[in-house]
């Protein structure tokens, strides 16, 4: 009897580590969505990537952190080959051809991060309600 009461203490306890575990995992990965959706132009960069690499165990983190990421990929992404379309199509050599590849590739990013952002929010929304 004795020894069952002392297990359950022990589960019990265990599982009151994990939440708070979980919460401060949530925490983290909500702020580092914060500071990344926040940053603006080159420094966002490594703040993506930050998130990208960050490990994760918390399904709710999981699931904002690359719904997320799918996004701002897609934004940086697009960025990246529109301004590179806007100086290759100023030019006056065989590198118009590539600025209009780059554009067309630069809004279909534009569209994917479009189509994620419902995904991204709605997940960031759970996890700041799991930190409840």
């Amino acid at each position: 009897m004795k020894l069952a009461s002392i297990l359950a203490v022990s589960l019990a306890l265990a599982g009151a580590v994990g939440c708070s575990a979980d919460k401060q995992e949530a925490k983290r990965v909500a702020a580092a969505i914060g500071r990344m959706r926040d940053a603006r132009g080159p420094a966002r960069e490594p703040l993506l990537a930050a998130l990208e690499q960050m490990a994760i165990e918390g399904k709710e983190a999981k699931a904002a952190r690359d719904a997320c990421v799918v996004v701002y990929r897609a934004l940086s992404d697009a960025n990246r080959k529109l301004d590179a379309a806007k100086e290759q199509l100023r030019s006056r050599d065989e590198t118009k051809g590539q600025g209009l590849d780059n554009m067309r590739q630069g809004l279909a990013d534009v569209k994917k991060a479009q189509q994620g952002i419902e995904a991204c929010v709605v997940a960031v929304q759970t996890l700041e309600t799991a930190i409840r």
